[in-house]
């Protein structure tokens, strides 16, 4: 395997580790993130879960990293990572 590579690697496996134990909060820090993670399993907007207006696509792809095996507030923390890194790919994309 070429050095290069296994820095490449070296540091995925950094960041991996990273992420799981020290970037990603380990509790829930108000009640409207319960209210959120409540909404992994029942979506009910007149029950505050989540509350008004619901934000549908958030919580719809909150659930799909739910149904792979994250953790609630892992689930709800990784559409807007995603998120974040697809509108920073946009604005490289325009800037050139």
């Amino acid at each position: 395997m070429n050095k290069k590579y296994k820095l490449l690697l070296l540091g995925g496996i950094f960041l991996w580790i990273f992420q799981q134990y020290w970037m990603f909060p380990t509790d829930f820090g108000s009640y409207d993130s319960l209210n959120f993670a409540l909404s992994l399993r029942f979506y009910h907007i007149p029950s505050l879960s989540p509350h008004f207006p619901g934000y549908p696509g958030y919580v719809w792809t909150a659930k799909i990293f739910y149904s792979l095996g994250c953790t609630p507030l892992l689930a709800l923390i990784l559409p807007s990572l995603l998120g974040t890194l697809a509108s920073v790919k946009c604005l490289l994309f325009f800037a050139r």
